[in-house]
């Protein structure tokens, strides 16, 4: 079976506004976000700098016809974000905080926005999408490792989507990790759910 594997990476830089009770906010992403049957939705990224506080807060907005559906704070760096799909997919965003590159799945359910995956990993986040159905959601690869380290000592974790959550196996050898999405593909099934934050 043959892949193709892309990097999340995206950009979009925004214009600024002020606040009396800030020192500094500026939005620094908006872009529209496609759904599918629901009508777009815009996101927006805000920086925060709070007087007193020496390192500003980023806040991820969804905003569904002016009206604000899901926030998402943090105090690391924006890098970008991507759609999961060409209509109906989830959105990942990336972000960077100390030494380990952080990003967040969000998804619609049951007519709420939420968080569906919260994980993060030393190296950027990949994206592989089987090359036999390019409508099933991607498999999110995070892989953990040094630069400093010879890559057979690097792992790399696998999620994807079962039709209501993400789950992972165990960590596998990063040199292997596209021999295991071909059995991940024979299988289709796990027993680690990872709804839950999983930050190195």
């Amino acid at each position: 079976m043959r892949f193709a594997a892309i990097i999340a990476s995206a950009l979009i830089l925004g214009a600024g506004c002020s606040s009396v009770h800030e020192i500094k906010s500026n939005q620094i992403a908006s872009f529209v976000w496609d759904v599918g049957d629901r009508q777009s939705l815009k996101v927006v990224v805000i920086e925060v700098k709070q007087r007193n506080e020496p390192v500003p807060s980023r806040t991820l907005k969804i905003i569904d016809n002016g009206r604000e559906v899901f926030a998402h704070q943090t105090a690391d760096t924006f890098l970008g974000a991507i759609p999961l799909a060409d209509e109906k997919g989830h959105l990942l965003s990336l972000w960077m905080g100390g030494s380990s590159y952080h990003f967040l799945v969000i998804g619609e359910q049951d007519g709420r926005f939420i968080e569906l995956l919260e994980a993060g990993s030393k190296m950027p986040p990949e994206l592989v999408f089987p090359a036999s159905n390019l409508e099933q959601r991607p498999f999110i690869l995070a892989t953990d490792g040094l630069m400093s380290q010879r890559a057979d000592g690097w792992t790399t974790r696998v999620f994807y989507w079962d039709g209501r959550s993400y789950q992972s196996k165990e960590p596998v050898p990063f040199l292997t990790r596209f021999s295991q999405l071909v059995n991940q593909e024979k299988t289709g099934t796990n027993s680690q759910s990872s709804r839950n934050s999983q930050l190195p």
